[in-house]
């Protein structure tokens, strides 16, 4: 990911492209949830600018004893007594009082890391080209829903841009 900003920072701040507008694609939505919810941290990338409690982690029990041992004998915990804990053991998210479940805690998450990246690349865009507009929008290619809208909106952007280079 860091890569991909310093790639694209690069082409930017080329002299034929100093007066041209920019779209960034975030794309393939559907891999970068999926790392989320694998409980990938964005702090790998951007270290301590991202706040690790925006980070996905699903507090499911991570260890079921299913045997203690003691004395050196090893007693077995009955797969149903398990199974009972597992039912009645249930987890609560509140994100600033409001109460959860764990999808649309997942979603706030999600929101969350999407602000972060599109304030990351606002902010170098700034130190670069303040003048110019960036424009970035999230999809997933294979949504043709929201690639038809987006191909509307780079058109219009299109047209308004070339409109105001010609005065009109």
């Amino acid at each position: 990911m860091l890569y991909s900003l310093q790639h694209f920072f690069d082409i930017v701040k080329s002299k034929k492209l100093q007066h041209s507008e920019f779209c960034v694609f975030m794309n393939k939505t559907d891999i970068f949830r999926l790392k989320l919810k694998q409980g990938i941290s964005l702090s790998v990338c951007f270290g301590d600018k991202w706040n690790m409690f925006h980070d996905f982690i699903t507090p499911k029990i991570p260890l079921i004893v299913c045997y203690i041992i003691r004395n050196n004998l090893k007693y077995e915990i009955p797969s149903d007594i398990i199974a009972l804990l597992c039912k009645y053991i249930t987890i609560k998210y509140v994100i600033d009082g409001n109460e959860m479940d764990e999808d649309e805690y997942f979603e706030h998450c999600y929101e969350k890391a999407i602000i972060f990246i599109h304030d990351e690349f606002i902010a170098k865009w700034g130190e670069i080209m303040p003048e110019q507009n960036l424009w970035i929008h999230v999809l997933n290619a294979t949504d043709t829903i929201t690639v038809h809208k987006i191909f509307w909106d780079i058109s219009g952007i299109v047209i308004r841009s070339n409109l105001k280079r010609f005065g009109i």
